[in-house]
């Protein structure tokens, strides 16, 4: 995952032009200075016959954390049962 500038956020918010809901995942700088995991949605749609955006920004970082321990979990339960003699 890679950090994604300010400057692509408004080219982000603007979506596809199929009008269908976009999805991206970045690392984000709070502005305590800790980095948190995010994953922004926006969806182009129509509000009192206006066009407008819908965005919105969701914090995924113990999510993420929590499947990475899963991975390292199973990675580990796995090289145990590869190595357990054949006799047990």
């Amino acid at each position: 995952m890679r950090r994604t500038p300010a400057a692509s956020l408004p080219a982000f918010a603007n979506g596809s032009s199929t009008g269908r809901p976009t999805g991206r995942t970045w690392r984000h700088v709070k502005a305590d200075g800790s980095l948190i995991d995010v994953i922004a949605h926006s969806k182009r749609i129509d509000y009192d016959g206006r066009a407008t955006m819908m965005v919105a920004v969701i914090d995924v970082t113990e999510r993420k954390r929590a499947e990475d321990d899963l991975r390292r979990t199973r990675q580990f339960l796995d090289t145990m049962i590869e190595n357990i003699p054949v006799m047990l």
